[in-house]
């Protein structure tokens, strides 16, 4: 799964360690009894098209709705706001081995 990848951007190329997968996949927030469709996922983190949910470096857990698992709990860490400060760039830094194998799993199915 750790393949490289180079996404193209308006900006010119973007390299990236891990493949993301745009799929509306749902995250709860719970200390913001929120939830969210994240527009893409990876094994390291995610892209939530909400704003404001924390300023960069503030770490919160994440509950990822994944189809045939459930939920899975990921602590994540702000590490952007998106393109003209629309949307939060999110990098898990602590998710359980068990989770994080269905995570990779499951992202493989869809990126292979």
């Amino acid at each position: 799964m750790e393949k490289a990848t180079i996404n193209e951007s308006p900006a010119g190329r973007e390299k990236r360690k891990f493949q993301r997968l745009a799929l509306g996949v749902p995250i709860l927030i719970p200390h913001l009894q929120k939830t969210c469709l994240c527009t893409n996922l990876s094994i390291k983190g995610c892209f939530l098209p909400e704003s404001n949910l924390a300023q960069p470096g503030i770490h919160f857990p994440l509950l990822i709705d994944l189809p045939g698992r459930g939920k899975i709990t990921v602590e994540g860490r702000v590490i952007h706001s998106g393109k003209d400060e629309v949307g939060t760039g999110i990098d898990f830094i602590k998710i359980d081995p068990g989770d994080e194998a269905f995570l990779s799993n499951f992202l493989e199915i869809f990126l292979a």
